[in-house]
């Protein structure tokens, strides 16, 4: 956030063309020039990115994008500093939960209608046991952002923690008419299925994660499992076998 701060004070000051730009869960300066934009990714060390990049790793959907919920440069004095807010208050939230909270309701008193503080304030309150509020936050950011599918998984979850299976299956599901890829809503409705006894739907879930991205070892794993259990035959997403795939050091996780 430091980086980013000063990377937009110093382009303001040398009268370039430079911007704050808000992505799921991420904030970055873009640089533009004669038509031509470049984003600045701070997490890596200052490499240069296309849109596409953020698109494909932060599994943005397309509507999002149309609708510039995601990936505009903002200029409005407002959407940066509670773009700010918002990046400190996620910073904070691993070692100052009530530092976090305060600039997460800074956030909100400068952009009312941004999602996202409030789907982190509802982490907040689920970390504190606080179920209902976290709900509660949960439900008005995708009030504010129907798109926010993020908010939806995490819907999920707090109804999967609960015992309220059948509703999870029913929040993911909505995650996943928000964005198709959502890998991570596969997974969790795959553990939903599988506390309703519903073995064939969980695999099918994780089938469908590896038709996104084969790598996924411990999906694969489960996968197989499941696939022995069922008598069910193998759908090959990617020919590497999942021993190759980690004696070669490939395999990816995605944390269930």
């Amino acid at each position: 956030m430091g980086l980013t701060t000063l990377f937009l004070l110093a382009g303001e000051r040398l009268n370039l063309d430079v911007a704050l730009v808000r992505a799921p869960d991420h904030v970055f300066p873009r640089i533009c020039s004669q038509g031509k934009c470049v984003n600045v990714e701070m997490l890596k060390s200052g490499a240069l990115q296309t849109d596409a990049f953020y698109v494909e790793n932060l599994l943005i959907p397309k509507e999002a994008l149309e609708r510039g919920v995601y990936l505009r440069s903002l200029k409005s004095p407002t959407e940066v500093s509670a773009s700010l807010f918002l990046g400190l208050g996620y910073v904070a939230a691993q070692k100052q939960p009530d530092v976090a909270e305060v600039l997460y309701e800074k956030a909100i008193a400068k952009a009312p209608g941004f999602a996202d503080p409030y789907s982190n304030l509802a982490a907040l309150d689920a970390i504190q046991g606080h179920l209902p509020e976290a709900m509660a936050h949960l439900e008005k950011a995708l009030a504010l952002n129907p798109l926010h599918y993020p908010s939806a998984i995490n819907l999920g979850v707090l109804h999967h923690q609960q015992g309220r299976f059948t509703a999870a299956v029913q929040a993911y599901e909505r995650a996943i008419r928000i964005n198709p890829l959502a890998v991570q809503a596969y997974r969790r409705r795959s553990k939903a299925s599988l506390s309703l006894g519903d073995e064939r739907g969980a695999l099918l879930d994780l089938e469908k994660i590896l038709v996104v991205q084969p790598r996924f070892c411990d999906v694969r794993e489960e996968a197989e499992h499941l696939r022995k259990k069922l008598n069910v035959k193998v759908k090959a997403a990617d020919p590497t076998s999942l021993a190759e795939l980690r004696a070669s050091g490939r395999c990816l996780s995605l944390a269930p």
